[in-house]
């Protein structure tokens, strides 16, 4: 692929192999949680990722004519997805599998997890302002905004765990 072929496909496809990353993690991260509200808040964010995996099919199957759908700026692009790629927190699920053998705790596997979310959310912001189709840039604001989400769960379970901590010392 040159510089100048980047598509919403494209993009699309990244956003695929973001949210297997987090449906992967989320599953992983809930056989491992030892606390059953973290662990409930993992597979709701696993059955999360997964609809957003349906949900970014049916978009590329709707792209009928890629004309349509070329980001406005390709060697910002370019430069971006390089970056994104080199600073993931995994890309496969060997990868996932290796992180979370480093996660000890819950807290642990929050922390990650926020990452995650936080990485994810910047990619479809930034993807929703390069895209000059107005329904590529509506669906790459609806996942950021479902990440954002995410990232605000993730940041109540994190403050309801402290305040436990707090609370019993």
């Amino acid at each position: 692929m040159s510089n100048k072929d980047y598509s919403n496909k494209d993009a699309l496809k990244i956003a695929l192999n973001i949210e297997k990353d987090g449906y992967d993690f989320y599953e992983a991260a809930a056989v491992k949680a030892k606390d059953e509200k973290v662990k409930k808040i993992f597979l709701m964010l696993a059955n999360e990722e997964k609809r957003h995996l349906v949900w970014i099919r049916k978009i590329q199957d709707g792209l009928v004519n890629p004309m349509d759908y070329f980001i406005s700026d390709e060697a910002l692009v370019e430069d971006y997805l390089r970056r994104i790629i080199e600073t993931r927190v995994f890309d496969t699920i060997d990868d996932v599998n290796k992180v979370m053998e480093d996660v000890k705790t819950d807290k642990d596997a929050i922390r990650l997890a926020m990452q995650f979310e936080k990485d994810s959310m910047d990619f479809f912001v930034k993807m929703s302002e390069l895209t000059r189709n107005p329904d590529g840039q509506a669906a790459f604001k609806k996942l950021a905004g479902s990440e954002e989400h995410h990232l605000m769960e993730l940041k109540r379970l994190q403050d309801n765990i402290a305040n436990l901590e707090n609370a019993i010392k």
